[in-house]
């Protein structure tokens, strides 16, 4: 993150006199900074590039937009604005279901999954989560269908009574090591300390901070802003 943080910043001012570089910019930095925990700087650079004069038509607006806005979503939520963290995910809603990419679709759904949980809104996260399983399926992205899978268990583990709580932990933890064996990184933290919250409410203290701890030493080499996604949460 700390190189993408270098590389974006060199991007901005490369970008200088062009609306669809300035919006490739502001995005890949505003999304940055999301995972840096940065939330001030994150909202700032993803409302600049939802503020550029791109039409509604142009393919980097297409592209990026609906990625901005879910990006965009969470900073509200992390920040203390959960209705316009719901309004702004409507929106990325609506784009990314007119979104051409198949994978953008899945990136949205995926996003606004974990929003509607945040906002205790279980039903819709699940609606969302099969949604994104089901396009990610389709058009095999694997990145994407571990996502959903992941989400799916998250919010199973989350009824009472579940008879099978083993099982889904252990369907957990094979979805973190799906995203190990795709080297994906940024993001997984998150999804480490879920998982340690699951194995906590299941009565797995041990486990749980192991799970936890290993989030922390993956943010650690990332640059993951974990200790301020935790304190947010």
């Amino acid at each position: 993150l700390r190189q993408a943080l270098t590389v974006g910043e060199e991007l901005l001012q490369r970008a200088q006199g062009s609306p669809r570089r300035s919006f490739d910019a502001h995005a890949k930095l505003g999304e940055t900074f999301m995972h840096l925990g940065r939330f001030v700087d994150a909202r700032h650079h993803l409302e600049c590039a939802l503020a550029l004069p791109l039409s509604a038509d142009d393919p980097a607006r297409l592209r990026e937009a609906p990625r901005v806005l879910a990006y965009l979503s969470w900073v509200l939520w992390y920040t203390g604005c959960p209705a316009q963290a719901r309004a702004c995910g409507e929106q990325a809603l609506a784009q990314g279901r007119d979104a051409t990419r198949a994978h953008t679709h899945a990136f949205v759904c995926g996003f606004l999954a974990f929003l509607f949980m945040f906002l205790d809104d279980k039903p819709r996260a699940r609606a969302l989560a099969e949604q994104q399983l089901r396009v990610s399926v389709e058009h095999d992205l694997n990145y994407w269908r571990v996502w959903s899978e992941l989400t799916c268990d998250l919010l199973e583990m989350d009824v009472v009574g579940d008879a099978r709580p083993e099982f889904r932990l252990a369907r957990l933890h094979r979805s973190v090591a799906a995203f190990d064996a795709m080297s994906a990184q940024v993001g997984v933290p998150h999804f480490l300390c879920l998982v340690g919250a699951a194995e906590l409410a299941a009565g797995r203290p041990a486990q749980a901070r192991v799970a936890v701890h290993a989030g922390l030493a993956m943010s650690a080499h990332t640059g993951e802003g974990l200790d301020k996604l935790l304190d947010a949460i």
